[in-house]
């Protein structure tokens, strides 16, 4: 894969995971699973709602082949 390829196929993925994180956010923020009350006007909820649309999203686009899964294992080194 060249550069180009890759910074295309990279770019079509964020955009599809910033379209998901968008609804997923909402559907957890909507989801009575926490009190929305308690929390301040700050980032701190969203924050929260977000690391756990995130989780999801990765769980989402981890890869079933086991030598992709050392690849991404071997990059979080980095």
């Amino acid at each position: 894969m060249t550069r180009e390829q890759f910074i295309n196929k990279s770019e079509e993925l964020i955009a599809q995971t910033a379209d998901r994180l968008r609804k997923e956010t909402l559907r957890l923020f909507d989801s009575g699973g926490l009190d929305a009350e308690k929390y301040e006007d700050t980032y701190l909820l969203p924050k929260i709602v977000l690391t756990a649309a995130l989780h999801k999203s990765a769980d989402d686009w981890r890869p079933h082949d086991q030598a992709a899964r050392r690849e991404v294992a071997n990059l979080r080194h980095f």
